[in-house]
């Protein structure tokens, strides 16, 4: 330990040419880390690092099969093929999605119904539409599995899903067969990690 008070260290706004911080263990003994070993750890502690970002889906499956779903990030856009985007401001891991069915009866969903969520981006400069969508990953599917419910989930994944600095991203479902009812809402949560 150094042999004055910290009161009367020399202040720095910059870890640059500082060796060591110094501090006391929840057990009271004295220690030191470097201040690249304490961001490194920092940042690896995915609950310091993390956002939520939520959204919905309006009349989930109202576009019949073959129809597209969007999640509405801020608000919706015109247009059956035109797709609500998000520009996401730093790199990011998709951790976990959650999502629930808020409508007035339970899900009908038959055997060969389902609506498959996938997350995308929109190159820069280019239109919103579906022709111009690239995939980066599926999110989760409603299929039959939820029939008669009002369906609820989350996906944890073991592989986390990248997404690169300042992409327009967007999330579609893509409906198969009729799910109904189709005037409720679909709430989807994602889970990001920043990526230093």
């Amino acid at each position: 330990m150094a042999n004055i008070k910290f009161s009367q260290f020399t202040n720095q706004t910059s870890f640059a040419g500082v060796q060591d911080l110094v501090g006391y263990s929840p057990s009271g003994v004295n220690v030191k880390i470097s201040p690249s070993n304490l961001i490194s750890t920092y940042l690896a502690d995915g609950a310091n690092n993390t956002t939520v970002v939520n959204g919905m889906v309006n009349n989930l499956a109202s576009q019949g099969s073959g129809g597209y779903d969007f999640m509405e990030w801020t608000g919706n856009v015109t247009g059956s093929t035109q797709i609500p985007l998000w520009r996401n401001p730093s790199a990011f891991e998709i951790v976990a999605v959650t999502f629930v069915w808020m409508g007035d009866t339970a899900l009908s969903v038959g055997a060969a119904e389902q609506v498959d969520f996938e997350i995308g981006y929109i190159t820069n400069n280019t239109s919103a539409q579906i022709a111009n969508f690239n995939t980066i990953s599926s999110l989760f599917t409603i299929d039959s599995t939820y029939n008669g419910l009002f369906a609820s989930g989350e996906i944890e994944f073991a592989t986390p899903i990248s997404l690169a600095k300042y992409q327009n991203l967007g999330i579609i479902g893509t409906e198969l067969g009729t799910v109904t009812p189709n005037t409720g809402e679909l709430s989807i949560s994602l889970l990001l990690r920043n990526i230093p």
